[in-house]
């Protein structure tokens, strides 16, 4: 769950910006020259993906895709049918790692893969790759039992700008997980959902933290003018983090930030 909460925290406010999450290119190399000769190590790894032990047939997969190999994509895509699911759980983060967008149909299976950490990375990624005729199967994943699955389907949903699944994504607010609950307050601000701004404000008070300060974020986002006094209570939260929320959204709003009393 933390390793999809953070994700989803990634730029907060990041909606007001465009929300893009860019793949870093290589440098290019001259045709003149040919291709480039892949290192020792890219050697060895594409040798081990023939390795008859399974854990040095992951440690290949997953290497060869930090390491950007494209040219290993057409190997790698075999692994996709490997009897063993963590060889085909690496292989299809290994395709995501190396943007392989002529895999989006197994991406798309996956969506109903048994693994809830292959489920998780599929509804990232047909998200994230603008899949528009995965989201009726990705609105299926908001009753999902898993809630990295669920938040990771918020995300998605908002990330596609499908405002049909609005309504759906309102009743996440009220999921029992938090990271679930954070992440249908990001999708409700990307998505600028006026309508949810009184299920928002119910959230000034969850118990967690990090909720509460995405809550102040949102409704600032939105311009809700009529949360201002709580937010300025909210200058006085014992969590930093809250605090700063509050800060922001009052300065969003154009209200000016009160100083430290004076002692008598």
């Amino acid at each position: 769950m933390e390793k999809i909460l953070g994700l989803l925290k990634l730029g907060v406010f990041g909606w007001m910006m465009g929300w893009g999450l860019g793949v870093a290119g290589g440098g290019q190399v001259s045709l003149a020259e040919g291709p480039a000769k892949p290192s020792p190590a890219i050697q060895a790894m594409r040798a081990n993906l023939n390795s008859p032990n399974v854990q040095i047939r992951i440690q290949a997969i997953v290497g060869l895709g930090r390491r950007g190999d494209r040219e290993s994509i057409p190997a790698i895509r075999k692994f996709l049918q490997d009897p063993d699911k963590r060889v085909r759980a690496v292989a299809l983060n290994a395709l995501y790692e190396l943007e392989d967008r002529e895999s989006l149909t197994a991406f798309r299976e996956a969506l109903k893969a048994a693994e809830p950490e292959t489920r998780a990375l599929a509804v990232r990624v047909v998200g994230e790759w603008q899949d528009r005729d995965s989201i009726p199967q990705v609105r299926r994943l908001l009753q999902d039992p898993d809630a990295d699955v669920r938040a990771a389907a918020v995300e998605s949903l908002s990330r596609l700008r499908d405002q049909e699944s609005i309504p759906a994504i309102r009743k996440s607010l009220s999921d029992e997980d938090s990271a679930v609950r954070f992440a249908a307050l990001q999708a409700l601000g990307r998505l600028h959902d006026q309508k949810s701004i009184s299920l928002v404000r119910n959230l000034l008070r969850d118990k967690d933290s990090q909720v509460r300060a995405m809550s102040i974020r949102v409704l600032a986002i939105l311009g809700d003018r009529q949360s201002i006094p709580a937010f300025q209570k909210f200058l006085h939260d014992p969590d930093e983090e809250v605090r700063t929320a509050a800060v922001q959204a009052l300065r969003h709003l154009g209200q000016e930030i009160p100083g430290p009393k004076e002692k008598p």
